[in-house]
């Protein structure tokens, strides 16, 4: 026997087209047995692993021109842990008239008097579709949690994530997640200088940012900005566009020390995007890399498995390195002695 029978991480590919938006391919990341079989050794062909299944999935979306390879690495991780992970790659609009690589944005949706009244990535119900497909027919047959589901997203396709984590247009929905990403709204889409869209935050939702976010505080005057600051734009989506009621979901705002905006990525393409903006990262990229996956997996451990508590408990350990941490039962009281603040 050539291979242990162990869990990997396979992946499977479907094609991907959105009429009048745009084209691509998913690629689905999912836990499989490595055990030497004939259809393994000439095809290539894994079956699922079973053991953990019903699998929660997460759906990856990824910034404006940034290769869906780029959060690999956050994939797989997230595999090993027990969810089933879908990315894709998709070419269509970027900006009005300008097309890349993109999470999928209709921007008719995005518009001052259409927005919130439909969803604004059309990815998403497309991804929602195949999730029930594959859990039909093939390797993954009866094996997904087609009624949870998760979004994250990095900068535009974190933001992508924050407006459209609404279970009234997707019930699959149970969370949401963003790096480098907030809901403040383009003055080059007709909005008044400063305005943050308000979220439909009927689930927990993560806001995660870097202390050395250049790309962000670059980009500050597309908002009308003041602050050319790396969490001006993400702690106000935070404080403005959540619902902070003692019934609201838990959801949090947290900065790390040191993390840039592209730190989520790994192998960065210097020739797309928008890394030159971006400031030095102060630490190892590595370390940085496994703060934030600790982030995430404690995140959606609070939804998918019930672990409440677990993204607090997490932050307050003294070497975890994070600048400010809110909470939305309690945002305006900081928490002591664990080197957090709200300034």
């Amino acid at each position: 026997m050539i291979f242990e029978e162990k869990t990997i991480v396979r992946a499977l590919f479907h094609p991907l087209s959105i009429p009048e938006s745009g084209t691509g391919l998913f690629t689905i990341f999912y836990p499989a047995r490595a055990n030497g079989s004939e259809q393994q050794m000439n095809m290539g062909m894994f079956p699922a692993q079973e053991e953990r299944a019903p699998y929660p999935v997460v759906l990856l979306l990824n910034g404006v021109n940034c290769s869906p390879n780029n959060y690999q690495w956050l994939a797989e991780e997230l595999v090993l842990q027990g969810y089933l992970v879908l990315s894709f790659h998709m070419v269509s609009e970027i900006m009005p008239g300008t097309c890349g690589l993109s999470p999928g944005m209709d921007f008719k949706a995005l518009m001052p008097n259409v927005v919130g009244t439909r969803p604004s990535c059309p990815t998403i119900q497309v991804a929602i579709d195949l999730i029930q497909q594959l859990n039909e027919t093939g390797p993954l047959e009866g094996l997904i949690n087609t009624d949870m589901l998760f979004l994250g997203g990095h900068s535009g396709g974190g933001s992508m994530a924050l407006l459209n984590a609404n279970p009234d247009w997707f019930p699959q929905i149970k969370g949401a997640f963003s790096y480098a990403a907030h809901s403040g709204a383009s003055v080059i889409l007709g909005y008044p200088k400063g305005t943050v869209l308000p979220l439909n935050n009927t689930v927990p939702i993560l806001l995660l940012g870097g202390s050395k976010d250049g790309v962000i505080s670059a980009s500050s005057r597309r908002y009308g900005s003041e602050k050319n600051d790396p969490a001006t734009m993400i702690r106000r989506t935070f404080v403005e566009a959540l619902n902070h009621k003692e019934n609201a979901p838990a959801s949090y705002f947290i900065l790390l020390s040191g993390a840039n905006h592209f730190s989520i990525t790994k192998n960065t393409d210097s020739t797309a995007a928008r890394a030159f903006l971006d400031f030095p990262e102060e630490g190892n990229s590595e370390e940085i890399r496994i703060r934030l996956l600790k982030l995430i997996l404690a995140f959606l451990s609070e939804s998918s498995r019930g672990q409440q508590g677990a993204l607090s408990s997490l932050v307050k350990e003294e070497s975890f390195a994070i600048e400010e941490f809110l909470c939305t039962q309690d945002y305006a009281q900081p928490i002591q002695n664990h080197g957090l603040s709200n300034s």
